[in-house]
């Protein structure tokens, strides 16, 4: 079993909802296909079923088998908007900008997150790295103490002699272009070295 599936049969009794906001792009929607059918998580939508029926249909899918958050609702767009104008205040943010940055799936996908409607969110097919990067901070924020925003991906390589058994670890590629050693990992905590890397 690869790390990958090893990850989803870890999540999958949680059953956390997945909300996938870039529903304009087929490839998303084809992703939303093979995570319901896998069903390590509940995939929830960012659209209308009756506007995403056909696509779904097409990627082998039944929009009956997905929630979906319709960003048409106006009293949600409405609060949202009051709350994101809130938030963003002080830097400047007017109701109109406001307006104008929920119009973008990121940003109403995070706010959705926020209000607890969903436990996860995945951007960024469509969008910049900066786009969905700003929506995360400016909607959410980082947690009380912590004051440099990171981020990782992982590649598994169908050849398991790179990387740790196949997968490799990418850390501050998008985010932090010159990270520093944090106080708490230091070379001597480091790993050691296999596969000849």
């Amino acid at each position: 079993m690869n790390l990958l599936e090893s990850i989803k049969d870890r999540v999958r009794p949680a059953q956390r909802r997945i909300l996938l906001a870039e529903t304009h792009d087929d490839r998303v929607l084809r992703a939303a296909v093979q995570m319901q059918q896998e069903a390590f998580c509940r995939t929830v939508l960012l659209g209308r079923p009756d506007d995403l029926a056909g696509q779904l249909r097409g990627a082998g899918g039944r929009a009956a088998d997905f929630e979906f958050i319709d960003p048409t609702d106006a009293p949600r767009r409405a609060a949202f908007i009051a709350a994101y104008h809130d938030l963003r205040r002080a830097k400047g943010m007017t109701p109109d900008k406001a307006r104008q940055a929920l119009q973008h799936a990121a940003f109403y996908g995070a706010m959705c997150l926020r209000e607890g409607m969903v436990d996860g969110l995945a951007a960024g097919s469509a969008s910049p790295t900066a786009t969905v990067i700003r929506a995360a901070l400016h909607c959410i924020g980082l947690a009380p103490g912590v004051r440099t925003l990171s981020s990782c991906f992982l590649m598994v390589l169908p050849r398991r002699e790179f990387g740790l058994e196949g997968v490799l670890l990418f850390s501050d590629c998008g985010v932090v272009p010159s990270p520093t050693v944090s106080n708490s990992w230091t070379s001597r905590e480091a790993p050691s070295r296999r596969g000849g890397n």
